[in-house]
């Protein structure tokens, strides 16, 4: 049965499932899962979000099956700050992180935690009271550094040994704490080109996957090998049936998914979807449904 229930598969996609079926089981004790792809011509081992929001880690484990925990599948990251972070092994935290933190309003009533030399936003990191962080956040920095720093290191270490990785990447990662350099150099036309070289400069055989991407930014890369895109449009069902849920609409995400070619063969477990899974992640920060900033 298909993993994307809302329409026929397409003859290519019917081909993929049956190359599929032929293949031998692949076990994998990395951050990613086995797949077959007619892009790759040969399994690729890791799949990594690499934001800018919780949408995109959401709706790949929604629509391929459970994945370990990445650094950035539940921060708000500006495009701004990828190329840095990949560079520096994805190590967010070092010497003064605590004092890197601020809280900072967001409009709305909402406000989150900030790592302000990047502008990324710890949104799911502390205890939050509704829309609002929790007075005593600055209580949980040493367990949240403890946390942020395996996750770093293991992010860098599974892209490094790799085979075939591919990078998943959402949106803009704009918000309303970011300084106003940052919101510019986020749409810059050039910054999918920098953040493609970041990840090759680890692994050259790194692909990019870049969804609901800035139309001029996306024209530089469009002809990069491999890269990929492709547009989330809204129709039909939102996840959990709830409008502007923060997963986004699941039809179209599946359909955006489905359409890219990239087939996620898992060997384990049969896939949980978003409709199934915990409200709590591997780290054990608990999925608020109101929609993000």
């Amino acid at each position: 049965m298909s993993r994307y229930p809302f329409a026929q598969r397409s003859p290519a996609a019917r081909r993929q499932a049956a190359i599929r079926r032929h293949l031998p089981t692949i076990g994998l004790e990395s951050e990613g899962l086995p797949m077959w792809t007619k892009l790759f011509n040969r399994p690729a081992d890791v799949a990594l979000s690499l934001g800018t929001n919780c949408e995109m880690a959401f709706n790949l484990n929604a629509f391929y099956g459970p994945r370990k925990a990445g650094l950035l599948d539940w921060m708000i990251t500006p495009l701004s700050a990828l190329p840095g972070l990949i560079t520096s092994g994805f190590r967010l935290v070092g010497p003064g992180f605590a004092e890197a933190l601020e809280r900072v309003e967001l409009g709305g009533g909402s406000d989150s935690v900030m790592h302000v030399p990047s502008g990324i936003l710890l949104h799911h990191a502390f205890p939050r009271d509704a829309e609002r962080v929790n007075p005593a956040w600055q209580d949980g920095i040493s367990e949240v550094a403890k946390k942020y720093t395996y996750l770093g290191t293991r992010m860098e270490h599974t892209l490094r040994k790799a085979r075939k990785p591919v990078l998943f990447l959402n949106r803009a990662g704009l918000h309303e704490g970011m300084t106003r350099e940052m919101h510019e150099a986020s749409l810059e036309p050039g910054i999918y080109q920098e953040i493609l070289q970041a990840v090759r400069a680890i692994n050259p055989r790194g692909h990019l996957v870049i969804l609901n991407g800035n139309p001029a930014g996306l024209e530089r890369v469009r002809r990069k090998r491999g890269v990929h895109i492709a547009e989330v449009r809204n129709f039909g069902v939102w996840h959990e049936g709830i409008r502007n849920h923060f997963g986004g609409c699941r039809e179209g995400w599946y359909a955006a998914l489905d359409g890219l070619g990239i087939a996620v063969r898992r060997s384990e477990a049969a896939p949980v979807f978003a409709e199934k899974a915990a409200g709590v992640t591997e780290s054990g920060t608990r999925r608020s449904l109101a929609p993000h900033p």
